[in-house]
């Protein structure tokens, strides 16, 4: 897996979008990661990453859209 710099994205963002993920919001999360790339690997507190929610959530389609993105 290729290593990305997230420091450039605010924590709060950082968060929103991990929240869309936690609430298995995928049509969003898909927007976001759309709008900037960087969000996929993002894990600020050391939270899950929206690929850890979406194998949890069991939703194969997520999880091909965000391992493509990696």
């Amino acid at each position: 897996m290729a290593s990305y710099d997230t420091s450039r994205i605010q924590i709060s963002e950082q968060h929103a979008f991990l929240d869309l993920a936690k609430e298995f919001n995928w049509a969003a999360v898909k927007r976001h990661i759309n709008a900037n790339p960087l969000l996929v690997n993002v894990q600020p507190c050391l939270r899950w990453s929206a690929l850890h929610q979406a194998a949890f959530g069991g939703s194969g389609d997520a999880v091909r859209f965000l391992l493509k993105q990696q």
